[in-house]
């Protein structure tokens, strides 16, 4: 049995238990072998430039495949007892990617989450090693801790065999790598993945950085005649022609990966504003790319975002952080119709200091909101 990768960055267990029903309504009930195809990506798993920050396994930074599951990440659920000294239920999701070991341990109130989850690769078998410690308060709220899966090559198929009905007196299937072969393979099951214009919400609203990377290589789909695979070089490639036919200067422009991490990427003020007028103005697509940005004060990246001002629900925006860098980049709807005010703050040099530069964006914004409203504050209210 195979299980083919075709770049859906939506893909859950969900998905994967209802495949699991259809075999069983299919008349399968077991097998020997299961493959796990991933050669629509080429390039390895991780995007250009990921290799800044090697030991990091924060979940935000998940690597790629085209066969992914639940963004390439493993979560840790845990839940306290009603009285100190029990142990704690803990569990893993997608099941069948780490082995567990240790407790979490349930403690007296006021003693707050103090839970440890060591995280790394087996040396023994394909999976990881998930070892626990620590303790968390007595009726505390259920906590969940997400992780990057350093290699997800073999994640989907670990977790479909988990998720199989045992039979009696028969081994799990194996699971490998492998690539269906062209023809006579009957389908079973096929997922989906949501319409792009739900896909790009999270990924605007939120900064989801694994459906960025993702969306990024499947513009490699672009040039339906190339029957190479889908990489994040030939994405860029497409990304670049598309900035090209919209006239926008490119100059000094470097793109090497859809999320923007780390410092390898250099993208200008000019040429954000340059897409975002060309969004608002003359785009077929301007409501779906509207309505995945973050409103001021409402929803996403802003929700906490320019207090309780009257024009904070105007401001669509995206914002962008880096280690050193702060950024916002969006519109400022007008108080009654037209056009917006575009607009793209970029602040560079400000590593510990990422509270005072939003604020100072934030304030700059505001200003913006005065300007528009006819009533512009004195420059040294404003200034950052």
């Amino acid at each position: 049995m195979t299980l083919v990768g075709g770049g859906a960055p939506d893909l859950t267990l969900a998905d994967l238990r209802e495949w699991v029903d259809l075999l069983s309504l299919s008349g399968v009930h077991a097998t020997s072998e299961l493959v796990v195809d991933q050669s629509l990506f080429s390039g390895g798993p991780w995007p250009p430039a990921y290799d800044e920050q090697p030991g990091e396994w924060a979940a935000f930074r998940a690597p790629v495949s085209a066969l992914a599951l639940e963004r390439n990440s493993i979560t840790l659920h845990v839940i306290p007892s009603a009285k100190a000294g029990e142990k704690s239920f803990a569990w893993l999701s997608p099941p069948g990617l780490s082995t567990l070991s240790g407790e979490v341990n349930t403690a007296d109130k006021s003693s707050g989450d103090r839970v440890r989850w060591d995280l790394s690769v087996s040396e023994a078998a394909p999976g990881l090693v998930s070892k626990l410690g620590g303790s968390l308060e007595a009726l505390s709220s259920p906590r969940s801790y997400s992780r990057r899966i350093d290699d997800p090559s073999l994640t989907a198929g670990l977790a479909f065999r988990a998720l199989l009905p045992k039979v009696g007196g028969q081994e799990p299937p194996s699971v490998k790598l492998g690539k269906l072969s062209p023809g006579g393979a009957e389908r079973l099951g096929q997922h989906r993945s949501a319409p792009l214009a739900n896909l790009v919400r999270e990924l605007g609203k939120d900064s989801d950085n694994f459906t960025a990377e993702m969306l990024a290589i499947a513009l490699s789909g672009s040039n339906a005649g190339s029957e190479a695979a889908w990489s994040t070089q030939r994405g860029m490639t497409a990304l670049r022609a598309w900035l090209e036919k919209l006239g926008l200067s490119l100059n000094g422009i470097v793109l090497r990966n859809g999320s923007g991490l780390f410092g390898a990427n250099k993208v200008s003020c000019e040429l954000l504003v340059g897409v975002l007028t060309q969004m608002v103005r003359g785009s077929s697509v301007s409501p779906e790319y509207l309505s995945q940005l973050a409103i001021g004060g409402v929803d996403g990246t802003l929700r906490e975002r320019f207090g309780r001002a009257a024009w904070a629900e105007r401001v669509r925006a995206k914002t962008g952080t880096l280690r050193d860098t702060d950024a916002l980049a969006g519109y400022l709807f007008a108080s009654e119709r037209g056009l917006p005010i575009v607009f793209s703050l970029v602040v560079s040099g400000v590593s510990g200091q990422h509270g005072e530069a939003r604020r100072r964006i934030d304030r700059v914004v505001a200003a913006l909101a005065q300007i528009e409203a006819g009533n512009p504050t004195q420059p040294n209210q404003v200034a950052p």
